[in-house]
């Protein structure tokens, strides 16, 4: 029997037939970077229930290595006639603030301007374009007032300008500063849905792939270890030995996966995987996003500095602890949705150390709780309703654009205005 047409979010209207099905979604989804380039992903599968499609947008169109990762288009193109958008999504990812990018991938396009265009830019074009704007719970990792341009009214005009705005952490939430009119929401990173894009079934056998591409039985016990450099003081052979003696303490095989290779994370894979005593798997060229998940999914323990593979290994109810050096506060931020505070750790001394604690943890229920499902379908829904509904902040809106024209008139002059649209070749 055919499946019946999806009924719209509660509270939603529902859309003529010809509106238009394209929402973009906004982020550093052109660098190899694991955590950022699952959020397009996961909003596609949540919004293709609904009829709409996801545009993923970036300060470039470069694409990664990873085939399963989605194309993305620049961020120049935000206005172009291709495309006829039904809304905007903000994020998610660390993206709202407006300093150097300090990733090569931007170098040659200046690091001053690709976060900033990732929402106030974004918030402009669907202004002009005359579209919702919706924030997929972003981070925001340090105080917009404290940087330099953004004590600007366009700043807060921005969040009123918003149909919905919602960040991933209470951090973030403070970090935003004055909101104006604008009622913001606290709901967890949206990549918990990871699970509910490979189920533990389909990775199992991607995970088998990658040991037989590797050349290892998939048999045993595994512990999967993301080091990032700048979590350790460790020189790769002191780190690569003490991942060889708990290993071998506790019957486990080490799986070493880069999260980051934008931050090098291959690199530092392949200097410590050289120098692990007895068998390891170093996984310095995953051909794909999924087979990254499939080495946390598939782990006894997963230890690790990258939020979202603290994320993916808690989807999966595999016990993590995660190495907040630096502390940044998108790690207590995301523990605080699920009630584990305990698996926050400041240094690999200390991961080493509690590990034990937890792969003797009983498994009393899921690692995510139900509550962190819940405000994920209310989130979701509240984007799929505020996409399908007709638009009410129109005034709000063109508050926002006409501070925008005024702060870039008062910093640049009118040229910034008029030179750049106009032909300048003789009449």
């Amino acid at each position: 029997m055919a499946e019946s047409a999806p009924r719209p979010a509660l509270g939603a209207s529902m859309p003529p037939a010809e509106a238009p099905t394209e929402v973009f979604v906004t982020g550093t989804f052109d660098v190899e970077n694991y955590g950022d380039l699952l959020f397009p992903l996961v909003a596609a599968r949540r919004l293709a229930a609904h009829g709409l499609t996801v545009v993923p947008v970036s300060p470039t169109a470069s694409r990664t290595r990873w085939a399963d990762a989605a194309p993305c288009v620049a961020l120049a193109d935000l206005l172009s006639e291709r495309f006829r958008p039904r809304g905007v999504l903000i994020g998610g990812g660390n993206i709202v603030h407006a300093g150097a990018a300090n990733l090569v991938d931007y170098e040659a396009d200046g690091p001053g301007w690709a976060y900033a265009a990732l929402w106030l830019g974004a918030t402009v074009a669907a202004t002009l374009r005359n579209v919702p704007v919706i924030w997929n719970a972003p981070g925001v990792p340090r105080p917009l007032a404290a940087m330099p341009g953004l004590k600007h009214v366009m700043v807060r005009q921005a969040f009123e300008a918003a149909n919905y705005v919602s960040v991933r952490d209470a951090a973030s939430f403070e970090h935003l500063g004055p909101t104006g009119g604008a009622a913001v929401a606290v709901v967890p990173d949206t990549a918990v849905d990871v699970a509910r894009l490979w189920p533990r079934d389909r990775l199992a056998a991607t995970f088998a792939r990658l040991l037989e591409r590797k050349g290892f039985a998939a048999e045993g016990r595994f512990l999967s270890l993301h080091v990032k450099a700048r979590s350790t003081e460790l020189a790769p052979e002191a780190m690569a030995a003490r991942i060889s003696a708990f290993a071998a303490a506790h019957g486990l095989t080490p799986v070493l996966v880069p999260l980051g290779p934008c931050h090098h994370d291959d690199v530092t894979v392949r200097r410590i995987g050289r120098h692990v005593a007895g068998p390891a798997v170093v996984v310095d060229d995953p051909q794909s996003l999924e087979e990254i998940a499939a080495v946390i999914a598939n782990a006894s323990l997963h230890l690790g500095s990258s939020l979202h593979g603290y994320i993916t290994s808690a989807a999966y109810d595999v016990p993590s602890l995660v190495v907040a050096r630096p502390a940044l506060p998108k790690f207590s931020g995301f523990l605080a949705h699920t009630g584990r505070p305990q698996d926050l750790v400041a240094s690999w001394e200390e991961a080493f150390a509690g590990a034990p604690a937890r792969l003797a943890e009983p498994v009393t229920g899921p690692l995510v709780p139900a509550s962190v499902h819940a405000a994920l379908d209310a989130h979701w829904a509240r984007v799929v309703a505020e996409l399908a509904a007709p638009r009410s902040n129109m005034l709000q809106q063109a508050r926002f654009l006409r501070s925008f024209v005024q702060r870039g008139i008062g910093v640049s002059g009118w040229s910034w205005l008029f030179a750049p649209p106009f032909d300048r070749s003789p009449p």
